[in-house]
Protein backbone atom coordinates (compact mmCIF):
# COMPACT_ATOMS: atom_id res chain seq x y z
CA UNK A 1 0.00 0.00 0.00
CA UNK A 2 1.47 3.30 -0.87
CA UNK A 3 3.23 4.95 1.74
CA UNK A 4 0.67 3.32 4.16
CA UNK A 5 -1.30 6.07 3.57
CA UNK A 6 -5.10 5.52 2.26
CA UNK A 7 -8.19 7.59 1.89
CA UNK A 8 -10.46 8.62 -1.50
CA UNK A 9 -9.76 10.53 -4.52
CA UNK A 10 -10.31 14.12 -4.15
CA UNK A 11 -12.70 14.22 -7.35
CA UNK A 12 -15.82 12.48 -8.15
CA UNK A 13 -14.90 11.61 -12.11
CA UNK A 14 -17.22 13.28 -14.37
CA UNK A 15 -18.23 10.26 -15.60
CA UNK A 16 -20.34 9.00 -12.49
CA UNK A 17 -22.24 12.56 -13.79
CA UNK A 18 -22.66 11.44 -17.00
CA UNK A 19 -24.00 7.97 -16.09
CA UNK A 20 -26.52 9.07 -13.76
CA UNK A 21 -27.44 11.63 -16.78
CA UNK A 22 -28.24 8.34 -18.63
CA UNK A 23 -30.28 6.57 -16.38
CA UNK A 24 -32.25 9.77 -15.86
CA UNK A 25 -32.74 10.00 -19.50
CA UNK A 26 -34.34 6.73 -19.55
CA UNK A 27 -37.35 7.79 -17.55
CA UNK A 28 -37.56 11.03 -19.35
CA UNK A 29 -35.31 13.56 -16.64
CA UNK A 30 -33.05 16.16 -17.84
CA UNK A 31 -30.05 16.12 -16.04
CA UNK A 32 -28.95 19.23 -16.67
CA UNK A 33 -32.68 21.04 -16.46
CA UNK A 34 -33.60 18.56 -13.39
CA UNK A 35 -29.78 19.98 -11.38
CA UNK A 36 -30.37 23.71 -12.56
CA UNK A 37 -34.15 24.00 -11.24
CA UNK A 38 -32.95 22.38 -7.95
CA UNK A 39 -29.81 25.25 -7.91
CA UNK A 40 -27.16 22.77 -8.56
CA UNK A 41 -24.43 23.37 -11.60
CA UNK A 42 -24.10 19.62 -11.05
CA UNK A 43 -23.83 19.71 -15.54
CA UNK A 44 -20.62 22.03 -15.33
CA UNK A 45 -19.39 19.49 -14.07
CA UNK A 46 -19.89 16.57 -16.99
CA UNK A 47 -16.93 16.79 -19.30
CA UNK A 48 -14.48 18.27 -16.36
CA UNK A 49 -11.01 16.57 -16.64
CA UNK A 50 -10.96 15.83 -13.18
CA UNK A 51 -14.91 15.70 -12.00
CA UNK A 52 -16.81 16.55 -9.09
CA UNK A 53 -15.11 18.28 -5.97
CA UNK A 54 -15.89 15.38 -3.57
CA UNK A 55 -17.39 17.48 -0.94
CA UNK A 56 -20.74 17.60 -3.26
CA UNK A 57 -21.13 14.05 -3.64
CA UNK A 58 -23.81 13.56 -0.79
CA UNK A 59 -25.44 16.84 -2.25
CA UNK A 60 -25.32 14.37 -5.71
CA UNK A 61 -26.01 11.50 -4.28
CA UNK A 62 -29.67 12.89 -2.90
CA UNK A 63 -30.43 14.68 -5.71
CA UNK A 64 -30.48 11.57 -7.77
CA UNK A 65 -32.52 9.61 -5.05
CA UNK A 66 -34.70 12.59 -4.98
CA UNK A 67 -35.67 11.73 -8.71
CA UNK A 68 -36.22 7.92 -8.44
CA UNK A 69 -37.27 7.69 -5.12
CA UNK A 70 -37.61 3.53 -4.29
CA UNK A 71 -36.26 3.03 -7.53
CA UNK A 72 -33.96 0.00 -6.65
CA UNK A 73 -33.62 -0.66 -10.13
CA UNK A 74 -32.62 2.25 -11.40
CA UNK A 75 -30.42 2.20 -8.72
CA UNK A 76 -28.27 -0.94 -9.95
CA UNK A 77 -28.31 0.15 -13.29
CA UNK A 78 -26.99 3.61 -12.47
CA UNK A 79 -23.99 0.91 -10.84
CA UNK A 80 -23.79 -1.34 -13.70
CA UNK A 81 -23.07 1.74 -16.51
CA UNK A 82 -20.10 2.88 -14.26
CA UNK A 83 -17.58 0.41 -16.41
CA UNK A 84 -13.80 1.07 -15.93
CA UNK A 85 -13.02 3.57 -18.47
CA UNK A 86 -15.40 6.04 -16.54
CA UNK A 87 -13.20 6.34 -13.63
CA UNK A 88 -10.18 8.21 -15.19
CA UNK A 89 -6.67 7.31 -14.04
CA UNK A 90 -8.53 5.10 -11.20
CA UNK A 91 -10.18 3.01 -13.99
CA UNK A 92 -6.96 2.72 -15.80
CA UNK A 93 -4.64 1.55 -12.66
CA UNK A 94 -7.87 -1.23 -11.99
CA UNK A 95 -8.18 -2.48 -15.60
CA UNK A 96 -4.38 -2.51 -15.75
CA UNK A 97 -4.53 -4.37 -12.68
CA UNK A 98 -2.02 -8.15 -13.26
CA UNK A 99 -4.64 -9.80 -10.97
CA UNK A 100 -7.60 -9.41 -8.66
CA UNK A 101 -5.29 -8.95 -5.77
CA UNK A 102 -3.92 -6.15 -6.89
CA UNK A 103 -7.07 -4.75 -7.77
CA UNK A 104 -8.48 -5.42 -4.21
CA UNK A 105 -4.74 -3.91 -2.98
CA UNK A 106 -5.48 -0.67 -5.12
CA UNK A 107 -8.83 -0.87 -3.80
CA UNK A 108 -8.05 -0.64 -0.11
CA UNK A 109 -5.73 1.57 -0.65
CA UNK A 110 -8.23 4.34 -1.50
CA UNK A 111 -11.38 3.07 0.01
CA UNK A 112 -13.06 1.53 -2.84
CA UNK A 113 -14.21 3.49 -6.21
CA UNK A 114 -13.97 7.13 -6.19
CA UNK A 115 -18.11 7.70 -6.76
CA UNK A 116 -19.25 6.31 -3.28
CA UNK A 117 -19.51 8.01 -0.12
CA UNK A 118 -19.22 4.11 1.10
CA UNK A 119 -15.62 2.47 1.38
CA UNK A 120 -15.06 -1.10 -0.04
CA UNK A 121 -12.65 -3.33 1.86
CA UNK A 122 -10.92 -6.72 0.38
CA UNK A 123 -11.26 -9.56 3.21
CA UNK A 124 -11.74 -13.52 4.28
CA UNK A 125 -14.94 -14.42 4.38
CA UNK A 126 -17.11 -17.42 4.86
CA UNK A 127 -17.48 -19.06 2.21
CA UNK A 128 -14.46 -17.65 0.27
CA UNK A 129 -13.25 -13.60 0.51
CA UNK A 130 -14.71 -11.07 -1.05
CA UNK A 131 -15.40 -7.36 -0.81
CA UNK A 132 -17.48 -5.80 2.11
CA UNK A 133 -19.25 -2.46 1.71
CA UNK A 134 -18.65 -0.18 4.61
CA UNK A 135 -21.39 2.24 5.44
CA UNK A 136 -20.35 3.99 8.46
CA UNK A 137 -19.90 7.41 6.45
CA UNK A 138 -22.85 7.38 4.59
CA UNK A 139 -25.65 8.96 5.68
CA UNK A 140 -28.82 6.75 6.70
CA UNK A 141 -31.51 7.79 4.18
CA UNK A 142 -29.24 7.07 1.25
CA UNK A 143 -27.35 3.87 2.02
CA UNK A 144 -29.76 1.83 0.99
CA UNK A 145 -29.13 3.98 -3.25
CA UNK A 146 -25.39 3.14 -2.31
CA UNK A 147 -25.89 -0.26 -1.67
CA UNK A 148 -27.86 -1.08 -4.50
CA UNK A 149 -25.11 1.33 -7.10
CA UNK A 150 -22.39 -0.16 -5.49
CA UNK A 151 -23.40 -3.52 -6.19
CA UNK A 152 -24.32 -3.11 -9.65
CA UNK A 153 -20.94 -1.12 -9.49
CA UNK A 154 -18.22 -3.65 -8.30
CA UNK A 155 -20.16 -6.06 -10.69
CA UNK A 156 -19.29 -4.11 -13.84
CA UNK A 157 -16.12 -3.61 -12.55
CA UNK A 158 -14.81 -7.08 -11.65
CA UNK A 159 -16.22 -7.83 -15.18
CA UNK A 160 -14.63 -5.17 -17.21
CA UNK A 161 -11.13 -6.86 -15.42
CA UNK A 162 -12.37 -9.98 -16.02
CA UNK A 163 -13.11 -9.76 -19.72
CA UNK A 164 -16.09 -11.57 -19.14
CA UNK A 165 -18.90 -11.86 -15.81
CA UNK A 166 -17.01 -12.71 -12.79
CA UNK A 167 -17.42 -15.97 -11.41
CA UNK A 168 -18.62 -14.74 -7.97
CA UNK A 169 -20.00 -17.54 -5.36
CA UNK A 170 -22.72 -14.96 -3.91
CA UNK A 171 -23.53 -11.90 -2.77
CA UNK A 172 -24.73 -11.27 0.92
CA UNK A 173 -26.76 -8.18 1.75
CA UNK A 174 -27.14 -6.99 5.30
CA UNK A 175 -30.93 -7.51 6.91
CA UNK A 176 -31.92 -4.00 6.88
CA UNK A 177 -30.94 -3.52 2.80
CA UNK A 178 -33.45 -6.84 1.93
CA UNK A 179 -35.98 -5.33 -0.52
CA UNK A 180 -32.73 -5.14 -2.77
CA UNK A 181 -32.35 -9.56 -2.16
CA UNK A 182 -34.22 -9.74 -5.95
CA UNK A 183 -31.68 -7.48 -7.73
CA UNK A 184 -28.54 -9.45 -7.37
CA UNK A 185 -30.34 -12.46 -8.66
CA UNK A 186 -30.87 -10.24 -11.95
CA UNK A 187 -27.85 -11.68 -12.99
CA UNK A 188 -27.70 -15.16 -12.26
CA UNK A 189 -25.81 -14.93 -9.17
CA UNK A 190 -26.80 -16.55 -5.60
CA UNK A 191 -28.09 -13.84 -3.19
CA UNK A 192 -27.84 -14.63 0.56
CA UNK A 193 -29.09 -12.41 3.67
CA UNK A 194 -26.66 -11.88 6.10
CA UNK A 195 -27.59 -9.90 10.01
CA UNK A 196 -24.18 -7.76 9.85
CA UNK A 197 -22.74 -7.55 6.00
CA UNK A 198 -23.33 -6.32 2.32
CA UNK A 199 -20.27 -8.36 0.34
CA UNK A 200 -19.31 -10.31 -2.94
CA UNK A 201 -17.73 -13.66 -2.19
CA UNK A 202 -15.80 -15.26 -4.63
CA UNK A 203 -13.10 -18.21 -4.34
CA UNK A 204 -9.87 -17.46 -3.38
CA UNK A 205 -7.88 -19.18 -5.88
CA UNK A 206 -9.21 -16.41 -8.25
CA UNK A 207 -7.66 -13.79 -6.94
CA UNK A 208 -4.09 -14.68 -8.19
CA UNK A 209 -5.16 -15.47 -11.74
CA UNK A 210 -3.46 -13.71 -14.12
CA UNK A 211 -5.94 -10.49 -15.81
CA UNK A 212 -5.91 -10.55 -19.34
CA UNK A 213 -5.16 -6.91 -19.52
CA UNK A 214 -2.30 -6.09 -16.81
CA UNK A 215 0.35 -4.79 -17.04
CA UNK A 216 2.73 -4.43 -14.04
CA UNK A 217 4.54 -1.38 -15.03
CA UNK A 218 1.39 0.65 -16.52
CA UNK A 219 -0.45 -0.58 -13.07
CA UNK A 220 2.65 1.12 -11.06
CA UNK A 221 1.99 4.36 -13.12
CA UNK A 222 -1.88 5.13 -12.82
CA UNK A 223 -1.35 3.53 -9.32
CA UNK A 224 1.36 6.43 -8.43
CA UNK A 225 -1.07 9.08 -10.29
CA UNK A 226 -3.77 8.27 -8.31
CA UNK A 227 -2.39 8.80 -5.19
CA UNK A 228 -1.71 12.37 -6.82
CA UNK A 229 -5.43 12.70 -6.66
CA UNK A 230 -6.29 11.37 -3.14
CA UNK A 231 -7.56 13.86 -0.99
CA UNK A 232 -5.76 15.74 0.92
CA UNK A 233 -5.69 14.90 4.98
CA UNK A 234 -6.69 17.97 7.84
CA UNK A 235 -3.26 18.22 9.10
CA UNK A 236 -1.01 17.74 5.95
CA UNK A 237 1.48 15.22 8.09
CA UNK A 238 1.00 11.61 8.61
CA UNK A 239 1.54 11.15 11.93
CA UNK A 240 -1.07 14.20 12.60
CA UNK A 241 -3.38 12.59 9.90
CA UNK A 242 -2.95 9.31 12.05
CA UNK A 243 -4.04 11.05 15.42
CA UNK A 244 -7.20 12.99 13.78
CA UNK A 245 -8.23 9.82 12.70
CA UNK A 246 -7.97 8.24 15.63
CA UNK A 247 -10.03 11.09 17.58
CA UNK A 248 -12.73 11.19 14.95
CA UNK A 249 -12.95 7.38 15.67
CA UNK A 250 -13.43 8.09 19.47
CA UNK A 251 -16.21 10.84 18.81
CA UNK A 252 -18.28 8.64 16.33
CA UNK A 253 -18.19 6.43 20.10
CA UNK A 254 -20.12 7.62 22.57
CA UNK A 255 -19.06 5.47 24.64
CA UNK A 256 -15.31 6.02 24.21
CA UNK A 257 -14.54 9.22 26.37
CA UNK A 258 -12.20 11.73 24.36
CA UNK A 259 -8.61 11.97 26.26
CA UNK A 260 -5.34 11.89 25.35
CA UNK A 261 -4.61 8.98 27.10
CA UNK A 262 -7.36 6.72 25.09
CA UNK A 263 -6.22 8.70 21.66
CA UNK A 264 -2.91 7.10 22.95
CA UNK A 265 -4.06 3.59 23.96
CA UNK A 266 -5.76 3.95 20.36
CA UNK A 267 -2.45 4.46 18.53
CA UNK A 268 -0.63 1.66 20.69
CA UNK A 269 1.77 4.09 22.01
CA UNK A 270 2.21 5.84 25.73
CA UNK A 271 0.58 8.85 26.41
CA UNK A 272 4.10 10.68 27.13
CA UNK A 273 5.26 9.46 23.72
CA UNK A 274 1.89 11.42 21.99
CA UNK A 275 2.18 14.42 23.91
CA UNK A 276 6.02 14.29 22.94
CA UNK A 277 5.40 13.54 18.85
CA UNK A 278 2.41 16.30 19.61
CA UNK A 279 5.29 18.77 20.93
CA UNK A 280 7.48 17.90 18.40
CA UNK A 281 4.95 19.24 15.77
CA UNK A 282 4.36 21.75 16.96
CA UNK A 283 0.30 21.52 17.89
CA UNK A 284 -1.61 20.46 20.79
CA UNK A 285 -4.03 17.50 21.79
CA UNK A 286 -6.87 20.14 22.04
CA UNK A 287 -5.90 21.86 18.89
CA UNK A 288 -6.12 18.34 16.90
CA UNK A 289 -9.18 17.77 18.37
CA UNK A 290 -10.40 21.44 17.60
CA UNK A 291 -9.77 20.81 14.03
CA UNK A 292 -12.07 17.18 13.67
CA UNK A 293 -14.45 18.24 15.86
CA UNK A 294 -14.92 21.45 13.49
CA UNK A 295 -14.51 19.25 9.91
CA UNK A 296 -17.11 16.78 11.20
CA UNK A 297 -19.53 19.68 12.42
CA UNK A 298 -19.33 20.95 8.99
CA UNK A 299 -20.53 17.74 7.41
CA UNK A 300 -23.22 17.00 9.50
CA UNK A 301 -24.55 20.68 9.32
CA UNK A 302 -24.49 20.42 5.61
CA UNK A 303 -27.73 17.61 6.72
CA UNK A 304 -30.59 20.18 7.27
CA UNK A 305 -32.48 16.99 8.98
CA UNK A 306 -29.82 16.75 11.52
CA UNK A 307 -30.16 18.79 14.17
CA UNK A 308 -27.60 21.33 15.63
CA UNK A 309 -28.63 19.82 19.29
CA UNK A 310 -27.27 16.24 17.73
CA UNK A 311 -24.69 17.14 16.41
CA UNK A 312 -22.83 18.94 19.55
CA UNK A 313 -24.13 15.46 21.17
CA UNK A 314 -22.22 13.65 18.61
CA UNK A 315 -19.63 15.95 18.79
CA UNK A 316 -19.13 14.98 22.61
CA UNK A 317 -20.46 18.09 23.79
CA UNK A 318 -22.55 18.20 26.88
CA UNK A 319 -24.73 21.17 26.16
CA UNK A 320 -25.70 22.57 22.64
CA UNK A 321 -24.46 26.46 24.30
CA UNK A 322 -20.60 25.05 24.53
CA UNK A 323 -20.92 23.50 21.07
CA UNK A 324 -22.70 26.71 19.77
CA UNK A 325 -19.24 28.83 21.61
CA UNK A 326 -16.70 27.02 20.34
CA UNK A 327 -17.86 26.76 16.55
CA UNK A 328 -18.15 30.16 16.59
CA UNK A 329 -14.13 30.88 17.65
CA UNK A 330 -13.69 27.76 14.84
CA UNK A 331 -15.90 30.18 12.00
CA UNK A 332 -16.72 33.28 13.00
CA UNK A 333 -20.50 32.28 12.63
CA UNK A 334 -23.10 30.38 14.53
CA UNK A 335 -23.81 26.63 13.33
CA UNK A 336 -27.28 27.92 12.31
CA UNK A 337 -25.26 30.67 10.10
CA UNK A 338 -22.85 28.22 8.35
CA UNK A 339 -25.79 26.05 7.64
CA UNK A 340 -27.56 28.88 5.41
CA UNK A 341 -24.48 29.49 3.71
CA UNK A 342 -23.19 25.83 3.29
CA UNK A 343 -26.58 25.11 1.75
CA UNK A 344 -26.30 28.08 -0.17
CA UNK A 345 -22.80 26.81 -1.26
CA UNK A 346 -23.98 23.25 -2.59
CA UNK A 347 -25.73 25.25 -5.29
CA UNK A 348 -21.94 25.22 -6.76
CA UNK A 349 -20.83 28.07 -8.83
CA UNK A 350 -20.42 27.90 -12.47
CA UNK A 351 -16.64 27.52 -13.28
Amino acid sequence: MGQGVTGKIAYVPSGYLRAMAGTLAEIGCDFTAESRACGYAFADYLDSPHGLPRAHLESLDRFFVALTPDRHDLWLDLGCRLRLPAYGTMGLAYLTAPSVSHMMSLCDEFEGLACSMASQRHAPLEGGEGLVLDLADVPADIREFTVARDIGTSLACLGDAWTARFPLNHVTIAREYERLLPLAGRFGIAVRRSDEQTALVWEPRLSSRPLFNGDPHLHSYYKAECRKLREPGAFGDAFLDRVGDAVEVALKDADTRLSLERIAGFMHVSARTLQRRLSEHDISFREICDTVRRRMAEQMLRNMETPVAEVAYRLGYAEPASFHHAFKRWSGQSPQSFRRNGQAALSLPAR
